[in-house]
């Protein structure tokens, strides 16, 4: 896998803009000159789009995703990006993965200024690089959890925290820990949980 990303970034939650052209408020006085478009729907998205309508399979679909920079222009990195990717990946099966990729490049473009709309196309490319090396992270399917000895069911899930625990590592190896806490740190609170309940049905001592 690639070496981690060197982002620039600041964490947090971003203030969704009110207005469909916003001025943003940086000290740089050219950027300060540039509207920025806000989408505040997919059809206001998919009327300025190169690649028009978007699939079926995302047609009527709401969504509300925080996407901002602060006020020197870097990208404020939320779980909402994330989404943003999802959403727009999901349909790479009818698209295409370049169309996919396209229209998450323009949205983030028509969305960002040019220094935030940079620093998340990196990202993109890094979430895509990881996505796609996910499956060697997944647990061995030959356990089964409803299996009758405990020992089996010890060693299943042995294996899928061990799979959970490299599924971890390697979003912090490809995004580096900021960008891999804002994105997924609620879901791994929840996976660690539910290892924690697994283990606790699996041990015949308790």
């Amino acid at each position: 896998p690639p070496a981690p990303v060197a982002h620039t970034l600041a964490l947090g939650s971003a203030t969704s803009a009110n207005t469909f052209f916003v001025k943003t408020g940086y000290p740089d006085a050219a950027a300060a000159s540039d509207a920025v478009r806000r989408f505040r729907t997919l059809a206001e998205y998919e009327a300025v789009s190169r690649y028009g309508r978007l699939p079926n399979s995302l047609t009527g679909l709401g969504v509300n995703w925080d996407i901002a920079a602060n006020a020197n222009g870097k990208l404020v990195v939320t779980r909402d990006l994330a989404a943003l990717f999802e959403f727009f990946l999901s349909s790479h099966t009818e698209e295409g993965l370049e169309t996919s990729l396209g229209r998450i490049e323009e949205y983030l473009r028509g969305s960002l200024p040019p220094t935030a709309a940079d620093e998340a196309q990196g990202i993109v490319r890094a979430y895509l690089a990881y996505k796609q090396g996910l499956t060697r992270f997944e647990a061995s399917s030959e356990g089964s959890l409803s299996g009758k000895g405990g020992a089996d069911l010890m060693v299943t899930v042995g294996d899928i925290k061990a799979a959970m625990n490299q599924r971890a590592a390697a979003r912090r190896q490809f995004l580096g820990s900021e960008v891999a806490d804002a994105f997924f740190k609620d879901d791994e609170a929840y996976d660690a949980y539910t290892i924690g309940r697994l283990e606790a049905q699996a041990n015949p001592s308790l």
